[in-house]
């Protein structure tokens, strides 16, 4: 499936970056906390075509990003706050073969020393999507 469709919704499942697991923000986490991996993971749902949720957070980038081409951080909002105005980017989770992949605002997923970043160029997809 990919983002065209406003009605999908795919999971639930986690997300390993670099073979580590996305997790849930901490518990007295705000909104635009980077996502970090660790242990206490986070199963997502892929809904509306273009959004993750997990357990009332999204996880996205910024809507409006600074034009350099370094790395872009990868954030948790809640989700109410996203109904505010505080957008994120879309979301694509397609089928590649026999295993689903993501795209972040139109990017692949890396990770560096514990925190999630979509890289913009001479990026490696370390992201995959583990069903549950």
């Amino acid at each position: 499936m990919d983002g065209d469709n406003e009605h999908a919704t795919i999971g639930p499942f986690i997300i390993r970056v670099k073979g580590e697991p996305i997790t849930q923000p901490e518990e007295n986490a705000e909104s635009w906390t980077q996502a970090k991996v660790g242990s206490n993971q986070a199963v997502f749902t892929w809904v509306g075509g273009s959004r993750l949720e997990s357990d009332g957070w999204v996880l996205g980038r910024h809507i409006t990003e600074d034009k350099s081409l370094l790395p872009k951080p990868v954030y948790w909002v809640k989700k109410e706050d996203t109904a505010s105005g505080y957008l994120v980017q879309p979301t694509s989770v397609y089928l590649d073969g026999d295993s689903y992949k993501l795209r972040v605002g139109g990017t692949a997923l890396e990770q560096r020393d514990g925190k999630v970043y979509a890289w913009l160029i001479n990026g490696v997809d370390e992201a995959e999507i583990i069903m549950q």
